[in-house]
């Protein structure tokens, strides 16, 4: 799991599903829509850790991910 947020990966997943619904139309994946499903999923996923990229944030997203981790050992 890249994000370590349970949450957040569900506001990610409700996102990209709801950026696909709105884009239906114009979406040609008959090919191959598993590949589309997951170049977005990885996109937002990126673009989610590239907030935070300054100390502060960082530090409150590595204190979730350890929070998550030992929540995990229980």
């Amino acid at each position: 799991m890249l994000l370590k947020d349970e949450k957040e990966a569900e506001t990610i997943t409700e996102s990209v599903f709801a950026k696909i619904w709105d884009e239906r139309i114009d979406i040609e994946t008959e090919d191959n829509f598993q590949a589309y499903l997951f170049l977005n999923l990885k996109s937002e996923i990126f673009g989610q850790m590239n907030r935070y990229r300054d100390p502060a944030s960082k530090e409150m997203f590595l204190s979730k991910i350890h929070s998550y981790s030992d929540n995990q050992h229980l």
